[in-house]
Formats: structure tokens, C-alpha cells, sequence
């Protein structure tokens, strides 16, 4: 997988729309960083599988929620996994986004694509 980390600190919760810890008392934070190659940057990692499978793992079975921040469109539009049902608020985030941007002029993209469930394609050998 090549060298990186893991990991995992533990925080407070916090009630805000998109928070990764809304609606939580004591959530535990997991990040994990792997380093890709300077010479091919963006030829896939040797077993890229393992960490698509943590990611799939951590989001499906234990209801783990993305870091906005990061900005993954692969981790926010998983298909199996809908990330927009994990955020209890949602819904109502959307409804304040209709009475203060009905345009959608400040819409990013990877917000609308978890608005609207879509999906991305799985790599080869992803479960």
C-alpha cells in the first residue's frame, strides 16, 4: 500500500447541518493518509483495493461519516452507502438552501451530486 497513516483521536459533538459529529456525544475520528509515487502521481496505488474496501467498511457497516473537507467525490457518492441519509440534517439544510439560493448559484459540485444520490464506478476488484 506504501507508506502513510492512521489516524484516530476522539472529540465532542456538535449540531451543525454537515457536521461530521451532528447528533453524536463522543464520536471517534479516524483519518488515514497513503503517499503515491512523485514520478506517476496519478497511476493507482499497488493495493489501492485495501484502502477503497477500510473506506467502504467504515461507511456502510458503521455508518462513518466524511470529512467535507476532504472532498472525495469517490468517498461522498459511495453507491451501496448513501452518505446524504447519515447526516440526520440534511433535509433541512436543503430547505434553507431553497429559501436562500433557489438558483443554486453557490452549489458546489460534489454537494449536488450527494443532494441528488448519484454515484460513481468502482475500480477493478472493489467489493
Amino acid at each position: 500500500m506504501g507508506p502513510g497513516y492512521l489516524w484516530i483521536r476522539f472529540g465532542a459533538g456538535y449540531d451543525g447541518y454537515t457536521a461530521t459529529n451532528a447528533g453524536m456525544k463522543r464520536p471517534v475520528f479516524l483519518q488515514s493518509t497513503w503517499l503515491r509515487s512523485r514520478a506517476v502521481p496519478t497511476y493507482p496505488m499497488r493495493y489501492q483495493f485495501v484502502v477503497d474496501l477500510l473506506e467502504q467498511l467504515t461507511l456502510c457497516k458503521y455508518k462513518a461519516r466524511p470529512h467535507w473537507g476532504k472532498n472525495h467525490e469517490r468517498t461522498f457518492t459511495y453507491p451501496k452507502c448513501s452518505v446524504r441519509a447519515m447526516y440526520p440534517k440534511f433535509n433541512e439544510l436543503l430547505k434553507l438552501q431553497s429559501a436562500h439560493d433557489p438558483a443554486k448559484m453557490f452549489e458546489p459540485r460534489l454537494f449536488k451530486k450527494v443532494a441528488n444520490n448519484e454515484s460513481f464506478v468502482l475500480s477493478p476488484r472493489c467489493t
